[in-house]
């Protein structure tokens, strides 16, 4: 990005700045002097007594913190507060009130040849805490490619350091005020990636999004900024890449290929993923690797928060059906532009308990494993559950071997596994196939939760098709 050299920037992420907020000014805090029962009863007496305010800023009260303490009668946390006095003659009521939020601090009852507490300079009364003469302009950020926005102070007064406030949120939500330590002068520019926020790591801003922005100089209570201004959708421009998703007739599982044809690399982070049921609401998942012209993806599942993609596959959530027709779209992020938008019907066979599979002899990667595996009701547990063993014969690679358990009646949902299943292992199920994010070699995560019934449960060796479990288990 380049700057002028002689701009001084301050570069913030507002998300971060000092979590104080409120919205005070001189009216407001004469308001909770007279609510005082104190001033009230002394106004009573004293009919013509007078109420100043003055501001002191946290220097102001830092440098007199032990005076203001000792008339306190405690110690104070130096904090911007205001100072309010009511009086008549020599007798005089002395009121400590925090800038921000408009609790009183302490209130003193001072008269004649009493100690005086000392003065802050400037003075500044009520009628003198004005407003400042301050240009401050905000505006979407072209000189970044990420969405942010820029905050300049274009003329007049320097805003100091607690003394001024800003909200920044989605336009239409109600301001999230926080202070901010630093002075802001003329040429001073902030740039926001971030809301503000209570706490924690602020939400970041999006592209093609509206945000309510607004300043506020705290002792005058004054609006300096009150603009709502949009993301762009970017500067960068759309790739020119031609990708293109079909049945994946090269392979005996049910899968989809999607292929770069042409034109532009699709670096790592800036293109997302959907693979989701015709008439689903799209589910995108970023993909870190680069995508380059030749390159082929192969799609065994659906995208869902634990998928995995990669510039050569889709894989970690539910399997595709075959004869089941998926929506997939590809859009490069920082332009927003949508690259892919196809449906795409998958043509794949499953092998159903009524087909017997006849082993691949074209090639031993693909031939028919000797495995016996097993799958039961566990009565070693209280809950529902059951447990799928792996009684003897070859070891099952990870990616090799899927799995589905569903109600009788329903249709296979599977998913692949990403561990090997050996000799010895077992799996124990507390849950469906159905919305399944992880299969291992001891447990399924994220499905639904099993409960006493019949369930259908299938397991396949991939490279061969063949079905190695087909077994309906009564859960107890």
């Amino acid at each position: 990005m380049m700057k002028n050299n002689l701009i001084v920037l301050l570069i913030v992420s507002i998300g971060l700045m000092a979590i104080v907020s409120g919205c005070t000014g001189g009216q407001d805090v004469t308001s909770v002097v007279k609510a005082l029962p104190e001033v009230q009863q002394f106004m009573n007496e004293h009919p013509n007594a007078k109420i100043t305010v003055t501001y002191w800023s946290k220097d102001d009260v830092t440098n007199s913190s032990q005076e203001i303490s000792q008339q306190c009668d405690k110690p104070i946390t130096p904090v911007a507060m205001y100072k309010a006095t009511v009086n008549e003659g020599d007798l005089k009521i002395i009121s400590w009130i925090n800038a921000e939020n408009q609790i009183v601090v302490c209130s003193i009852t001072q008269g004649s040849g009493n100690s005086q507490i000392p003065t802050s300079t400037p003075i500044q009364t009520q009628s003198a805490i004005k407003a400042p003469t301050a240009s401050i302009v905000v505006s979407d950020n072209p000189d970044t490619q990420v969405p942010d926005l820029k905050i300049s102070h274009k003329g007049g007064d320097t805003l100091k350091g607690g003394e001024w406030k800003v909200s920044l949120v989605v336009a239409g939500q109600p301001p999230l005020f926080k202070v901010s330590n630093g002075d802001f002068s003329v040429g001073d520019l902030m740039i926001a990636t971030t809301t503000t926020c209570d706490f924690g790591n602020c939400p970041a801003l999006s592209f093609l999004t509206s945000y309510d922005v607004k300043l506020v100089h705290i002792p005058s209570n004054a609006l300096l900024l009150d603009q709502v201004v949009g993301v762009r959708s970017s500067s960068y421009s759309a790739p020119t890449a031609s990708i293109v998703a079909s049945n994946n007739p090269d392979t005996v599982g049910v899968d989809m290929k999607i292929q770069h044809k042409g034109g532009d690399i699709l670096n790592g982070n800036e293109w997302k993923i959907s693979i989701v049921a015709v008439g689903q609401p799209p589910l995108y998942k970023v993909s870190k690797s680069d995508f380059a012209y030749g390159g082929q993806i192969k799609a065994i599942s659906t995208t869902c928060d634990a998928a995995i993609v990669t510039d050569t596959s889709v894989t970690g959530c539910t399997e595709l059906f075959s004869q089941a027709k998926y929506d997939v779209k590809l859009v490069h992020i920082p332009s927003n532009a949508m690259l892919l938008d196809q449906v795409v019907e998958v043509r794949g066979d499953i092998v159903s308990s009524q087909i017997t599979p006849i082993p691949i002899q074209t090639s031993t990667s693909t031939a028919v494993p000797t495995a016996s595996i097993t799958a039961s009701n566990n009565p070693d547990t209280s809950g529902a559950d059951l447990k799928i063993q792996h009684k003897g014969g070859d070891t099952l690679k990870s990616g090799e071997w899927k799995l589905s358990i569903v109600p009788v009646g329903n249709p296979p949902i599977f998913i692949t596994s990403g561990s090997d299943f050996a000799v010895g292992n077992q799996i124990i199920a507390t849950s469906t196939t159905e919305h399944a994010t992880i299969l291992t070699n001891i447990a399924i995560s994220g499905g639904v939760t099993l409960a006493p019934g019949k369930y259908d449960i299938k397991l396949v060796h991939i490279l061969s098709n063949a079905m190695l479990l087909d077994q309906v288990v009564e859960v107890r």
